[in-house]
């Protein structure tokens, strides 16, 4: 191809990859605006039209410069990704040979959850102590294109179920969630290094790291879920490959979100994070790797029940966030670590009155072991500390009168059984349950949350 088709390929695959970003925000897609659920699933899904005229199109320009192109190209059924006993992404389009659009893929990830408490405390009017929710219901595609570059698009469904609340003396179990944007990035390859842009997962921690597909437990250990980030605008740097001996990710994000379905952000407040990692040698262990996370924010956490921002707050909940973990593998077992420190979570109002929690100090032990191909022994303990910054689950202990959503001490060990349909793809289809008995404290008032939880879920992802 001369310089000139090159420029033109060039231009053609960033202006088509501009066009489809910008229809996918909420804000700039004002003729489907008015249509609610129905708005969500056409912005969603518009672009599979488009990239499926690219690649034709693209097919046939390259079948200009390259005869063999035009064999080679294949449109697929994204369902065989369901069905096929390997890992597989639910491929919509893949041709190599295209100059334009190499790969099109679609995802989908549907989880249900229940969920049962028996506390030492009362239960709320109405709960029975029992729960079930569509935990997670998202949609969404990525296209590879002009080899280097990638663009992912994921919205949360709406009208799932949301946290249950107690009101007029009744607890009600669901609010029902609006659809919103959770994924909407662009990324950018080149020697060695990923460069990210976008709304986009802010990976830290030992448990939050992990796509939720991935959970070896079906909740996140207290310490983590009192202060992590949530899906924010930013911009990620890191090591291309996961699996280099040194691993690095530097970003920076914007705290706050606006609009109905969180597509489009200010800079009211930012947080930074920094990730090192290291492949270490241990005797008997075919993988070992050591991780530390920095977080900070850029918002006066103490001040932070003072602030008055226009927009929702989607960043760590606490100034700084130090995490030291560890991943290890060896044959069918398994094991992760964490310590973690929190320094000045975020202050709320009690009563009218600002209250400014104590540091978090956490640990996390998680043990595994594949009993079978099929089915996992998941065992994990769990220590927090922190005067009033603890947060209990929202979703089960919350059906109890803990006095609170906030405890000064927690601990909690539990066991759970993972049951894998697929072993080389454990996250298509699986089946988690967890036992859990937690004890929680308070130095004046009630003491939170102490006893049983059970939970069992279905989870499936493409």
């Amino acid at each position: 191809m001369n310089l000139y088709g090159k420029i033109i390929k060039t231009r053609i695959g960033i202006v088509s990859a501009a066009a489809v970003f910008l229809v996918s925000f909420d804000r700039l897609g004002i003729i489907l605006n008015f249509i609610k659920v129905r708005g969500t699933t056409m912005k969603l899904f518009l672009p599979i039209l488009v990239i499926s005229m690219l690649g034709i199109s693209g097919e046939c320009m390259s079948a200009e410069n390259t005869p063999s192109a035009a064999a080679s190209s294949s449109f697929l059924n994204p369902l065989e990704s369901v069905i096929s006993s390997r890992k597989t992404p639910a491929r919509l389009y893949k041709n190599d040979s295209n100059p334009w659009i190499q790969e099109f893929n679609l995802s989908l990830r549907a989880q249900y959850q229940c969920g049962w408490v028996d506390p030492h405390e009362s239960l709320y009017p109405g709960s029975s102590g029992y729960d079930d929710e569509v935990r997670r219901l998202r949609a969404g595609w990525n296209m590879t294109f002009l080899h280097d570059w990638k663009l992912v698009n994921i919205w949360n469904l709406g009208g799932l179920d949301g946290f249950g609340y107690y009101s007029n003396g009744y607890w009600h179990h669901h609010k029902s969630m609006t659809g919103n944007l959770y994924d909407l990035h662009l990324e950018y390859k080149t020697r060695g290094v990923k460069i990210s842009v976008g709304k986009n997962f802010p990976a830290h921690m030992m448990e939050f790291r992990e796509s939720s597909a991935d959970y070896l437990v079906p909740e996140i250990a207290v310490a983590e879920e009192s202060v992590r980030g949530d899906n924010s605008y930013g911009l990620i740097v890191s090591n291309d490959n996961k699996k280099d001996p040194f691993g690095w990710i530097v970003a920076a994000w914007s705290a706050t979100l606006t609009g109905e379905r969180l597509a489009w952000t200010n800079w009211e407040s930012a947080f930074t994070q920094v990730q090192l990692s290291h492949e270490v040698k241990l005797r008997g262990m075919e993988e070992s790797r050591v991780y530390l996370d920095w977080l900070h924010t850029f918002s006066d956490m103490n001040d932070y029940a003072l602030n008055d921002f226009h927009a929702k707050y989607s960043g760590t909940k606490a100034q700084n966030i130090f995490a030291l973990y560890y991943r290890g593998k060896s044959g069918p077992f398994s094991i992760m670590t964490e310590v973690l420190w929190a320094s000045d979570p975020m202050s709320r109002k009690v009563d009218g009155e600002v209250m400014c929690p104590s540091d978090i100090y956490g640990f996390i032990l998680t043990p595994g072991w594949m009993l079978t191909d099929h089915i996992q022994a998941i065992v994990r303990y769990q220590w927090a500390k922190g005067k009033n910054a603890l947060k209990l689950n929202p979703h089960y202990s919350a059906m109890a009168r803990t006095g609170g959503s906030y405890v000064d001490t927690y601990q909690a060990i539990s066991l759970g059984f993972n049951f894998y349909l697929l072993p080389e793809d454990p996250s298509r289809f699986k089946i988690m349950t967890m036992a859990e008995y937690a004890h929680s404290g308070r130095d004046t008032g009630p003491a939170g949350f102490s006893g049983w939880t059970y939970i069992v879920g279905a989870y499936f992802n493409i």
